[in-house]
């Protein structure tokens, strides 16, 4: 599957404002039993800023890995880690999911930001299957992504990153990106995805205009 444009994939930190929101959704998810070794995999870390709550949990015993195709944002995420005090207990890999080697099945997963950056449904559910296929039975997984292409939308969108600075020449960048991506049409069809690939019971658990958090299970014998 070949990588999501390197022009697209830093026009949405959308995730990062969401996470503070997503927290005692997030820390809920987490086993908390004492002296326990959970394994988190994170799939398109970017500059590593979805990691950075956990340090809020009191989950000690989790350790992530962190997939992410651009070197550049890798040495980001890393520096960022460091000062963090996660860097000792996350596991770098550069590229795509794909390339990392087989291991012990996570506990769970996320896939924040990254699905509307794939072209068309073979590749999307290429890359579920791809995470389920590393996922324990009955690991949730929580994905964030862009559903529906309403202009309305998209306007809000650019007012709102209008009224917090950002420059015009800037946001008609993002404008010509937005026409250019071809995003999830509805959650509808990502839930069919998810259904054709073991994921169960999704339940919304952040909206923010047509970027939507969704929490579901891994369960192998529901594959549709």
């Amino acid at each position: 599957m070949p990588p999501p444009s390197p022009a697209l994939r830093p026009l949405f930190p959308c995730c990062v404002p969401c996470l503070h929101l997503l927290e005692r959704d997030a820390e809920r998810l987490l086993p908390h039993a004492e002296g326990v070794v959970h394994r988190a995999l994170t799939v398109g870390l970017g500059t590593g800023a979805e990691l950075v709550p956990y340090t809020r949990f009191d989950v000690p015993g989790w350790r992530f890995t962190g997939v992410e195709p651009s070197d550049a944002m890798l040495a980001v995420a890393r520096k960022r880690l460091e000062a963090e005090g996660l860097l000792s207990r996350t596991h770098l890999h550069v590229g795509e999911l794909h390339t990392l080697p087989a291991g012990p099945p996570f506990d769970g997963a996320q896939l924040m930001g990254v699905l509307h950056h794939v072209e068309g449904e073979a590749a999307r559910l290429e890359l579920l299957r791809e995470v389920t296929r590393r996922l324990k039975p009955g690991a949730p997984l929580v994905l964030g992504c862009r559903v529906g292409k309403d202009p309305e939308l998209t306007n809000v969108e650019l007012r709102r990153g209008r009224a917090y600075g950002i420059p015009l020449d800037e946001l008609e960048r993002r404008r010509q990106l937005f026409a250019m991506m071809r995003p999830i049409e509805s959650d509808a069809a990502l839930f069919e995805m998810f259904a054709r690939t073991g994921l169960v019971a999704p339940r919304p658990i952040f909206v923010s205009l047509q970027y939507k958090v969704f929490l579901a299970r891994f369960e192998p014998g529901a594959v549709g």
